[in-house]
Parts: structure tokens; C-alpha cells; sequence
């Protein structure tokens, strides 16, 4: 059974693999819905190990490109990014958003 705060820090994982070398050397906010996913990567670890390993794999990655990242709390209602996660899209119609297809790495440590 997955949890919620898997699934959203995989995404910054994800996140930072794909944009990483766009987002090189810059500050970045990073906002996240997920009081434990926020938690466990700001401070870096976990008690559960998968948490851990995913903490690991996000900031691989951001260290990686050498970026400046701050993580933030976001809630569900002002997270732009919550409607497409329901299959609600009038955010992406009024915005005009563009689609990326993203692919998990397949090196993210036997975590996926």
C-alpha cells in the first residue's frame, strides 16, 4: 500500500531528474501539500527507511545540479497542481499549461 507522502516526494524526485539541468545553480521554492513528505525531506531522514531512501533520492539530485531549494508547505486548496492529481482541469484550460511527460529513473535505488 503506498502512502500519499511517497507518491509527492517521488515527485520531487522526478522533478528534480527531469528539470534538474534547467534549474542548475538557481533558488528554487518547492511547495508541498504533505505535512510528513515536507517533514521528512527538510529534515533530511525519517524513521521509516523507504522515506529515508526517497529523502536520499531528492537531495541526490538537488546537490547534483547545485541547486538552492526551500520547501514550503502548501495546502491542497491553494495547490495549483491538486485538480489535475483529481482529474479536475479548468486551472490547465485557463492557464494554457503545457503537458511534460515525465519517466520515473530507474535508478532510484530499488525505491519504485
Amino acid at each position: 500500500m503506498n502512502q500519499i507522502n511517497q507518491i509527492e516526494m517521488l515527485a520531487v524526485a522526478v522533478l528534480f531528474e527531469h528539470f534538474g539541468a534547467e534549474l542548475a545553480g538557481k533558488r528554487v521554492i518547492g511547495c508541498v501539500d504533505s505535512n510528513s513528505g515536507l517533514g521528512a525531506i527538510v529534515k533530511g531522514y525519517s524513521n521509516r527507511e523507504d522515506i529515508s531512501d526517497l529523502c536520499t533520492e531528492v537531495w541526490s539530485r538537488i546537490a547534483r545540479h547545485q541547486c538552492i531549494v526551500y520547501f514550503d508547505r502548501v495546502s491542497t486548496d491553494a495547490n495549483i497542481g491538486d485538480g489535475p492529481s483529481r482529474d479536475k482541469w479548468k486551472d490547465h484550460e485557463k492557464c494554457k499549461w503545457q503537458f511534460e511527460h515525465l519517466r520515473i529513473p530507474t535508478d532510484l535505488g530499488g525505491i519504485v
